[in-house]
């Protein structure tokens, strides 16, 4: 039971942003909410979740803030409404998964998955395809699976 009262969700669109030359796809960003209005706090610090990038190339634990290394993903939060650590009950925050430092890079047609696992509550996964064209910022609604 206390896994399933501390859920997050995935609150409106996912957006990419494509590198300069419209090659790839370079930050993927989504709005996490608390699912339940009576939930616990959901802990989004970098001891409280892992953000995972996998797809059928390869699979980062992304770092919260700057990576560093040959090849990485990083992630970041901007609270859409109220501050800290802790999504509480009605609150949202905007998420950030830099994937410019990886190789081979998010191109076009190409399945993709981002997994938010906190410490304490089941896992968000955002399983996307990217378009056929990229744009330089596009919305993500394309899922896997057909």
């Amino acid at each position: 039971m206390e896994e399933i009262s501390s859920t997050l969700s995935v609150r409106g669109d996912v957006i990419g942003d494509a590198n300069a030359g419209k090659t790839a796809i370079d930050t993927v960003k989504f709005t996490l909410t608390n699912a339940a209005q009576a939930a616990e706090a959901v802990n989004l610090s970098s001891t409280g979740v892992v953000i995972t990038y996998p797809d059928e190339d390869q699979a980062l634990n992304c770092t919260n803030g700057f990576g560093s290394g040959a090849f990485y993903c990083f992630w970041s939060t901007s609270w859409v409404t109220d501050s800290g650590d802790l999504v509480d009950p009605g609150e949202r925050v905007y998420v950030t998964v830099n994937l410019a430092n990886m190789t081979p890079v998010l191109g076009l047609e190409k399945e993709f998955t981002i997994q938010v696992k906190p410490n304490k509550g089941v896992v968000v996964i955002v399983n996307r395809i990217t378009p056929v064209e990229l744009k330089a910022n596009m919305f993500l609604n394309k899922t896997g699976g057909y």
